[in-house]
């Protein structure tokens, strides 16, 4: 079976997403296709010293990730690691409505719209759950 391998130097590096305990996720493009994703990159050292068997939390999180195909669920495109790095490439999702409904400090949303979210993550976690 062939699989379409991938290597950091397939990607450019565009944007610092988000950075966490681990690592950090940055926007980057597939040289060969264009296509824009975020990256999950994390350090081995960071997971081996913070966390009993990351080994175990990193398959399962790719492995959910990986089996999930829904439209409420970002789809994992490319797994991969290097000698000292995990890392995860992503559909990216930047500047959905609700990120702009979270990160509004002032803001009452409306019945409809919180029924709506609320729908979208039931069936999300419904179909992981399945």
């Amino acid at each position: 079976m062939t699989y379409n391998q991938v290597h950091p130097d397939d990607f450019e590096y565009l944007n610092l997403l988000g950075k966490g305990g681990f690592g950090c996720v940055v926007q980057c493009r597939k040289k060969s296709t264009d296509m824009m994703y975020a990256m999950k990159i994390q350090s081995k050292d960071a997971l081996i010293n913070r966390c009993d068997g990351f080994y175990g939390r990193v398959l399962v999180e790719r492995n959910t990730l990986a089996s999930c195909s829904h439209p409420y669920i970002i789809s994992l495109d490319y797994a991969f690691q290097t000698e000292a790095l995990v890392i995860m490439t992503m559909e990216l999702g930047v500047g959905t409505l609700t990120d702009a409904a979270l990160l509004c400090v002032n803001c009452v949303l409306p019945e409809t719209r919180v029924r709506f979210y609320t729908a979208e993550i039931c069936l999300a976690l419904d179909h992981i759950h399945r």
